[in-house]
């Protein structure tokens, strides 16, 4: 027994230091077989059409699609996490592909299509307004959220596999709903069926001006939870809601209050649909297009 000891401290010894080198090639072994499984996986489709919930080898919740040149800190400010993995695109034609699976990247790869193996084309663009009261800003993000069943078109192309997205099916099953992104620290809402964005100014309790966003929407609006930024309790570790969207009854007091959750079904916006917010102080408001 004395004399395998030794043979087993030195097998151990000689594993650790190949994981190390692994790691320092290849980075982190789990996301590096990730990405081979959905090299190998996107490669092999045949023509059709296929969700990526079929197509893709590993659990994911979201992924994410960068234009070439987006910096790393672009991507982890839209991702809301950071992560050594993320690559950027360096030249015309190399796009990033990210999943993320609860906050973490699960699977980060870049480049052309023909490097790849395959092109996810046209992943949904919605309009995101980021809201803070140092400085408001409104831009684009592409991302799509596990769970929505959205089509792809699968074609073979000369050297690689060409994936289309055709249409996300969940947030409305008659017609099309154009989406837009609320953010405000490491909350993220989708809300639909947005007619104008604009702003409007108040006096907090300290009496400084600031601005906060009124998102004036039509008839059937929905409110989705796409991050509901809940918090961990400090006892019991439970985490709760942070954000709350607040109603109005007849006489328009603040008593009606939604706490937002995540996994929670789309809300309705209404009349009474006062806005988001915490602590009886909005950062986002409601109101339905006059007619």
């Amino acid at each position: 027994m004395k004399k395998k000891l030794p043979f087993l401290l030195g097998a151990i010894v000689f594993c650790c230091v190949l994981a190390i080198i692994f790691a320092l090639l290849f980075g982190n072994p789990l996301m590096a077989w990730h990405n081979h499984q959905l090299q190998a996986a996107l490669r092999d489709l045949p023509e059709g059409t296929v969700t990526l919930e079929e197509a893709v080898p590993f659990e994911w919740d979201v992924l994410y699609s960068f234009d070439p040149y987006t910096s790393r800190e672009e991507m982890e400010n839209v991702m809301h996490l950071k992560s050594d993995a993320v690559q950027a695109g360096v030249s015309e034609g190399q796009r990033s592909f990210v999943f993320t699976k609860d906050d973490k990247v699960v699977c980060s790869m870049y480049g052309t299509p023909q490097k790849l193996g395959y092109d996810l084309c046209a992943i949904p663009s919605y309009t995101v307004y980021r809201y803070s009261s140092a400085a408001s800003q409104q831009g684009q993000d592409c991302f799509l959220q596990s769970g929505r069943n959205a089509k792809f078109a699968v074609s073979h192309e000369d050297d690689y596999v060409k994936l289309e997205y055709l249409a996300d099916q969940s947030i409305m099953e008659d017609r099309e709903a154009d989406m837009q992104i609320f953010e405000y620290q490491n909350l993220r809402l989708g809300i639909t069926d947005v007619r104008e964005v604009r702003t409007e100014v108040w006096t907090d309790d300290m009496g400084d001006s600031q601005e906060r966003p009124v998102y004036v929407c039509e008839p059937g609006a929905v409110i989705m939870v796409l991050h509901a930024d809940m918090e961990a309790g400090a006892d019991d570790g439970v985490s709760y809601a942070r954000w709350k969207i607040y109603l109005s009854d007849t006489a328009g007091s603040w008593n009606v209050r939604v706490s937002i959750v995540d996994d929670m079904a789309p809300f309705a916006i209404t009349e009474n649909t006062r806005g988001i917010g915490a602590e009886d102080e909005y950062i986002l408001r409601f109101e339905m297009v006059e007619e």
